[in-house]
């Protein structure tokens, strides 16, 4: 090796370093612009400030909602077989212990559905549902036959589902107790990628017999009827129509991830009564950089009548940020990130 070649091999390296640097800050930019940029569309303020009911530490083991009726508060911890429950007042607090069983596969990824007095504990990785209540022996379903990742409960022993099929992910619906599973025809994208770049957070109204599926990266919400007939799409404000997700397969190790920034469009949402309520990452035009960041605009829609309602804020709290929210009949329930904090709904 010549000393020409080694003194040309050391000047590209630096070159090469700072174009894949470049590419790198360009990446970034791309999913992180400037939330003050021009967006296209306005947001509807319904109201300035929510006024605050409740505020009280959030257990450190408490990572999610898992229901509510008219004077109860259920939420999923880091335990499958253990639900933190408290009243509407976020008082008399208390933990239900499941007779379960514990695994890896089940502790893995798993959401839980309180529908009082029973709950399920839906064990995406295993597959498996498993049914039980408080003081109750468990049921163990191995069902659905493949790996889910989103569920919603319809009626007892009836759920709607987000599985593999291949390299891709579908809407099914299901009962566990007699092995019985519909899928859909023809609804969702299917871009090979496991389902990325389409992910999103799904949904049963009950008041519109609807399911709701509302896409993370693209502005389109879409409905199914019980049976998985396609319905409608409804259009979120936002004018982002298309995913900027795109995803490929590691060949070495055989996982599919995404090789570009993730920029949400819509994070978590609730739905109640026929109104969803979605919490839009994008900020409208109306807006300004400081109302943004220092709250969480919600938008809400009729999804029987496709329409937007309008918007507020849940203001960041204490420096906190919120995780997820649930609506019930007359307020906002808000997981902080260290905090549980109850607000009147503005409607």
């Amino acid at each position: 090796m010549n000393l020409r070649f080694i003194k040309k091999t050391i000047f590209l390296i630096p070159i090469v370093m700072l174009v894949a640097v470049g590419l790198v800050a360009v990446l970034a930019w791309k999913a992180l612009k400037p939330i003050n940029d021009k967006t296209g569309f306005n947001r509807k303020l319904l109201i300035k400030e929510l006024e605050i009911m409740k505020a009280v530490d959030k257990p450190q083991n408490v990572l999610d909602f898992a229901g509510f009726t008219n004077h109860h508060l259920y939420f999923k911890t880091k335990n499958p077989a253990k639900v933190y429950i408290t009243d509407s007042d976020l008082q008399n607090d208390n933990y239900i212990e499941l007779n379960i069983p514990i695994n890896r596969k089940i502790a893995s990824r798993f959401s839980c559905i309180v529908d009082s007095p029973a709950v399920y504990v839906l064990a995406g990785n295993l597959p498996g549902i498993l049914k039980t209540q408080p003081g109750d022996s468990c049921k163990s379903y191995q069902f659905p036959n493949a790996i889910f990742t989103r569920t919603a409960l319809i009626s007892p022993n009836s759920f709607a589902l987000r599985m593999f099929e291949g390299t891709d992910q579908i809407f099914a619906k299901g009962n566990p107790s007699t092995g019985e599973l519909l899928k859909e025809k023809n609804i969702s994208e299917k871009n090979k990628d496991a389902g990325i770049s389409t992910d999103g957070a799904l949904f049963y109204d009950r008041q519109s017999n609807l399911l709701a599926f509302v896409q993370y990266y693209k502005n389109e919400i879409i409905c199914l009827d019980t049976n998985l007939n396609f319905v409608k799409k409804i259009k979120t404000i936002d004018i982002n129509s298309r995913s900027s997700i795109k995803a490929a397969e590691i060949k070495k190790e055989g996982v599919i991830t995404s090789l570009t920034p993730k920029r949400l469009l819509n994070a978590s949402a609730s739905i109640h009564n026929g109104l969803l309520f979605i919490n839009s990452k994008i900020k409208g035009d109306n807006e300004t950089k400081e109302a943004f960041t220092n709250n969480f605009s919600i938008d809400i829609y009729d999804i029987k009548n496709s329409l937007y309602k309008g918007s507020f804020y849940i203001p960041v709290y204490k420096n906190d940020q919120m995780t997820n929210f649930l609506i019930t009949a007359n307020s906002i329930v808000v997981i902080y990130k260290k905090y549980l904090v109850t607000y009147k709904l503005p409607l």
